[in-house]
């Protein structure tokens, strides 16, 4: 494999969400270590809100907007936002036709396939 096609800096997460009012969720997540992957899983037993903290810190960049402009995605944004966000319920193909925004942001992440151009 050549390591020069991943990318590190995150790749773009599209969801549409079972609400037509939220309607899509755009968000840049970053790929995730096995180490991570491995931390997730013992905070989920653990704190299962810390798990709110931990797929906050996957995301790098979204496409929300505040009165019709692009909002920051800071920390103190996601603080304010993610909570709410992480529960959104999804379209998803497959068995599971409706997860969570959470989740899906997990899975992305999780798959580093995802973060390799062509």
């Amino acid at each position: 494999m050549d390591v020069t096609k991943l990318q590190l800096g995150g790749e773009w997460l599209e969801l549409e969400a079972e609400n037509e009012k939220i309607g899509q969720l755009r968000f840049k997540i970053r790929p995730s270590s096995t180490k991570e992957q491995f931390q997730y899983a013992r905070v989920l037993m653990e704190d299962r809100e810390k798990i709110m903290d931990e797929i906050s810190n996957l995301v790098i960049e979204w496409s929300l907007e505040k009165d019709g402009e692009p909002l920051s995605c800071t920390d103190e944004n996601k603080a304010a936002y993610m909570p709410y966000l992480i529960g959104v319920e999804v379209k998803v193909g497959g068995p599971d036709e409706n997860q969570s925004v959470g989740s899906q942001i997990i899975l992305f992440s999780k798959e580093l396939g995802n973060f390799v151009k062509n």
